[in-house]
């Protein structure tokens, strides 16, 4: 039933509330870093980026769907921005629960010149970024990196339930 309700949408329907999650990902994010004075960790920004990618490559498609028969391509694409989101997500609650390591970019302390986000910090002069593992922000129970694989996960298995059952 539900998967019928999912293959029901038009390509045009599934396009626009991709956008619609990016943007609102995106803008709570900012949302969070801006108002709630919360500063993301270098893998906040990474899943902030993919939030970026998934509506930009929205509005592309949005722009190319008439030039397209097969707007499956940008589906998947969906799909693929949205498993490394959620895979980045999965891998920093993880990080959290102590479960793996996290990379040496995410401790915080001091600002290490590894790469361009960790550099635009240097050269900005903002606080150095915290690190990967430290909660500080939870939403009933779960850290943002949960709710991200959460919700990246439910996009991924709605958008694969609507290539399968569109395959014409």
């Amino acid at each position: 039933m539900l998967t019928n309700f999912i293959a029901s949408f038009k390509a045009r329907t599934v396009i626009y509330l991709t956008l619609f999650l990016g943007v609102t990902l995106t803008a709570s994010s900012f949302y969070i870093e801006h108002v709630l004075n919360e500063i993301p960790c270098p893998m906040c920004l990474w899943q902030r980026y993919s939030h970026m990618i998934l509506w930009g490559v929205a509005l592309v498609s949005l722009m190319l769907l008439p030039f397209f028969r097969k707007p499956k391509f940008f589906i998947f694409l969906f799909v693929l921005v949205g498993l490394y989101s959620g895979g980045v997500g999965l891998y920093q609650g993880a990080g959290q629960q102590g479960w793996v390591e996290l990379p040496q970019s995410c401790t915080g302390g001091n600002v290490e010149l590894l790469d361009a986000d960790n550099l635009f910090l240097a050269l900005t002069n903002v606080p150095k970024p915290p690190s990967c593992k430290d909660i500080d922000f939870e939403i009933l129970g779960l850290t943002l990196a949960w709710w991200n694989f959460i919700i990246m996960s439910i996009m991924v298995l709605c958008l694969t339930i609507w290539l399968n059952k569109n395959k014409r």
